[in-house]
C-alpha cells in the first residue's frame, strides 16, 4: 500500500472480492494506451507515461464492476499524482438519495468537508466524455488536516512534512446503467501537470461497449 494514501472515497471503501485482470497497453508519444477489456465494462483512454504503478480489477459480484488504478511513484514509495477510475451499480452506497450525479458531487464535497480543512472548489465546469456532458470539480485539501494533535500524524506522506496538500478533480458520469467515478489527485506543487494530464485523460477516454 503506498505510504500517503489516508483517505478513501465512499465508493472504494465497500470494494471486495475483487481480482486482478489484464491491461492492454500501448504507447503514443509522451502517452500510453491503456484498455479495459475485461469484465462487463469496457473503456480506453491515454495517459502519461511517468504513470507507472497500475493497478486494474473487476470485482466477483456486488456493486464494483471495473476499478482502474494508476499512480506515479516518487520517492521511498511515496506518490504525487494517483488516478482512480470506478465503475459500479446504482445506487451508489452512501448516495442512494442522490436522484442525480449532481447530487453526488453535493454529497462528496460535503463529506470531504467534514473530514480535512477544505480551501473550497478551485475550479466547477462541464467537460466532454466520450462524447457526454459532465460535470467537473476541482478542490484543494490539507490530508493532515484531520488530525488533532500533531503527534496523531502518521509517518506518512512527503518525508519530513506535516502538511499534505491536495488537489483533487472528481467527475460523476452516467454511462450505460452505471455510475462511473473519475478522479485524479495530485500534491499541490505540480498542479499544472496533473491538469494537462487529467485533461488529455478525459479528451481520449472513450466507452467500447
Amino acid at each position: 500500500m503506498s505510504r500517503s494514501r489516508k483517505y478513501i472515497p465512499h465508493a472504494v471503501l465497500l470494494l471486495v472480492l475483487v481480482s486482478l485482470v489484464a491491461v492492454s497497453l500501448c504507447c503514443t508519444g509522451e502517452y500510453k494506451r491503456y484498455t479495459e477489456d475485461e469484465g462487463i465494462a469496457h473503456f480506453s483512454f491515454e495517459y502519461s507515461k511517468d504513470m507507472k504503478d497500475i493497478e486494474a480489477y473487476h470485482p466477483e459480484g456486488g456493486r464494483h464492476v471495473s476499478v482502474s488504478m494508476i499512480r506515479r511513484v516518487v520517492e521511498d514509495g511515496w506518490w504525487d499524482k494517483d488516478l482512480y477510475i470506478i465503475g459500479q451499480r446504482p445506487p451508489v452506497p452512501g448516495y442512494e438519495y442522490a436522484e442525480n450525479t449532481s447530487m453526488m458531487f453535493e454529497k462528496y464535497l460535503a463529506d470531504i468537508e467534514a473530514t480535512y480543512e477544505v480551501t473550497g472548489a478551485l475550479e466547477s465546469s462541464s467537460v466532454n466524455i466520450s462524447g457526454m456532458q459532465a460535470g467537473q470539480v476541482v478542490y484543494m485539501y490539507d490530508e493532515y488536516s484531520r488530525y488533532k494533535w500533531p503527534s496523531q500524524i502518521p509517518p506518512a506522506g512527503k518525508p519530513g512534512g506535516t502538511s499534505l496538500v491536495w488537489i483533487e478533480r472528481i467527475i460523476f458520469l452516467e454511462h450505460d446503467g452505471l455510475v462511473w467515478f473519475i478522479r485524479m489527485k495530485s500534491t499541490e506543487d505540480i498542479a499544472e501537470e496533473a491538469r494537462l494530464d487529467f485533461e488529455h485523460i478525459l479528451q481520449t477516454f472513450t466507452f467500447l461497449d
